[in-house]
């Protein structure tokens, strides 16, 4: 073993969010409510930004789920406010550093681009929105091929 494990929490989520789903339709509404309070719980951070940077959306389906629409737009609209920023901004490497991971990557731009269509994905899943969605998925994949969830929203 290498260490390999759950790096953060924060990637369960979607797991946790289709699990609700799945309870719900189950007839057991009161263990799904639960998942989607626990969802609702998870503090925005420096390590949910990098393991799972739309948790927002995610949080704005629990909302929905648990019947509170007006939370969910407004996650929906300040995580697409965010990314109209981030397309502004200037950056010289990949979200303000190349990773030391990554010794070979595309163009900065082009990943930037990819990874802001992706977040834009997700707001119009999260909205109910999912031909937007599918588009969006279509041209992240473009910029950045590898992107595996962009995979299955197409």
């Amino acid at each position: 073993s290498l260490g390999a494990g759950l790096w953060n929490a924060v990637l369960l989520v979607p797991h946790r969010h289709y699990e609700a789903v799945c309870l719900r339709a189950l007839g057991r509404g009161d263990e799904a409510d639960a998942i989607w309070t626990e969802i609702l719980s998870i503090q925005k951070d420096y390590f949910t930004d990098m393991n799972l940077p739309e948790l927002p959306c995610w949080q704005a389906m629990a909302c929905r789920a648990l019947g509170r629409d007006a939370q969910a737009q407004a996650l929906i609209a300040a995580h697409v406010r965010a990314q109209e920023a981030a397309a502004r901004a200037v950056c010289p490497g990949w979200a303000g550093t190349t990773p030391f991971f990554l010794s070979y990557m595309e163009d900065p731009q082009t990943v930037r681009r990819g990874a802001r269509r992706w977040q834009l994905a997700m707001a119009h899943f999260a909205a109910g929105d999912t031909q937007a969605a599918a588009q969006l998925a279509r041209e992240a994949l473009y910029d950045d091929p590898v992107n595996l969830y962009a995979t299955l929203m197409i």
